[in-house]
């Protein structure tokens, strides 16, 4: 929202965020996790009539639970987790041509996105400078259909899959930083 000058608004809530941390043994150990956000909508976006502050703030909470195992010698160690989590009141632009009375693109509410999946990660130290990490995830995120009151001609439809959310993701990085000698400390990653 903005002043009648025009300057942002701040505004903030309460985010709590939970964690726990169990050893089993030496070499696994489990965890689980609750967090929430808020995340202030910016008073200049537009919606479809022109008006600027008319978006409430963003909410969410993920909940994640996995284990994590370090191979022999800790040269190698693996974490698999499963996570849930939700945002409300997630806004949406408008396509390039999709333009409101001010000819702008403009944003709607499009209502509550829940999303769900399992994850798995690996560290590897390959030589004794030079590392390898690997991730790969699956992620099932849709629209439930609700949201507030006020966007319920805009609400995306139940079950309608989440936009910038890949079902299948992966990433990989190689380091190699040099531990010792004249140029111990520089590296480079890949």
């Amino acid at each position: 929202q903005s002043h009648p000058g025009g300057s942002p608004v701040r505004k903030g809530d309460v985010m709590p965020n939970f964690s726990a941390l169990v050893n089993l043994t030496r070499s696994v150990a489990l965890y689980g996790s609750y967090s929430t956000s808020f995340n202030p909508i910016d008073p200049t976006l537009q919606n479809l009539n022109g008006q600027l502050g008319a978006f409430n703030p963003t909410t969410g909470n993920n909940y994640e639970v996995g284990a994590k195992f370090d191979l022999p010698a800790r040269r190698a160690s693996a974490t698999l987790s499963f996570f849930k989590n939700g945002i409300d009141n997630a806004l949406v632009q408008t396509g390039v041509n999709d333009v409101n009375v001010n000819g702008v693109r403009y944003y709607v509410e499009a209502g509550t996105r829940r999303g769900k999946g399992v994850e798995l990660s690996t560290d590897f130290q390959l030589l004794r400078d030079f590392f390898l990490s690997a991730a790969g995830s699956y992620t099932d995120a849709i629209y439930t259909g609700t949201g507030p009151a006020s966007a319920l001609a805009t609400l995306a439809i139940p079950g309608s899959k989440a936009e910038k959310t890949p079902k299948w993701s992966w990433n990989s990085r190689a380091n190699y930083e040099r531990s010792e000698g004249r140029l111990a400390g520089i590296g480079a990653s890949f």
